[in-house]
């Protein structure tokens, strides 16, 4: 296979050769198979950045999009959220970044693995105030809110922490949580705050698999 068909056969696996993925059923086939991806393009491929992978937002476009437009963006986050209240997609935070917007997204399939390498073996007891994987106790709190509560959004979350407790601080606790796979967003397509929930509450076999791996 040379250079022309590899990379014919790689857009088409990637779903972007035309073929935009806009529908529920048709994104959720296109991730199952991919399984875990970056959200949106990773970076130009080549000897100054990484190498050629798909990402969930040129799927939905349908084309390599290394400069995605606003309303391509905005396609692609509706269509993410309605995959996220399905449970077919599983948003994740692995890198420093912050705000509601995805790094990756894995299948629910392929969670279990990423758990296995990265999750609290203890998931049911929420995550500790000591030791190597210590959260703040800002974040404790919001786990235990959230636990008790159901899924909450900042601004529900703000009077049981303190009406003194900032939303930025706030913030940053959700998204300590969220990088330490304890909980993830349930996005709005609309453009509403996204609600916290417990990741292992709406996933739990793949956590519970994970855990015990």
């Amino acid at each position: 296979m040379h250079a022309e068909q590899l990379n014919s056969a790689r857009l088409a696996r990637w779903s972007q050769n035309g073929e935009a993925r806009l529908t529920l059923e048709a994104a959720a086939e296109w991730l199952a198979g991919v399984g875990f991806c970056p959200y949106i393009p990773a970076g130009p491929a080549g000897p100054a950045g990484g190498p050629p992978a798909p990402s969930f937002l040129e799927a939905v476009v349908g084309r390599p999009a290394q400069a995605p437009s606003a309303g391509e963006r905005s396609r692609a986050i509706e269509l993410l959220a309605r995959l996220i209240e399905n449970s077919s997609v599983v948003p994740l935070k692995l890198g420093p970044s912050l705000g509601e917007q995805p790094d990756f997204v894995s299948s629910p399939d392929v969670l279990r693995y990423i758990y296995a390498l990265r999750g609290d073996r203890n998931f049911k007891t929420g995550p500790l105030t000591v030791g190597n994987e210590k959260v703040t106790p800002l974040s404790l709190h919001c786990w235990q809110a959230i636990e008790q509560q159901g899924p909450m959004d900042v601004a529900a979350l703000q009077p049981i922490l303190g009406r003194d407790m900032t939303e930025a601080a706030i913030s940053r606790a959700l998204q300590e949580l969220w990088t330490g796979l304890y909980i993830f967003p349930i996005l709005s397509a609309t453009g509403k705050p996204a609600q916290w929930e417990l990741l292992f509450r709406r996933f739990p076999k793949q956590v519970a698999a994970g855990a015990c791996t």
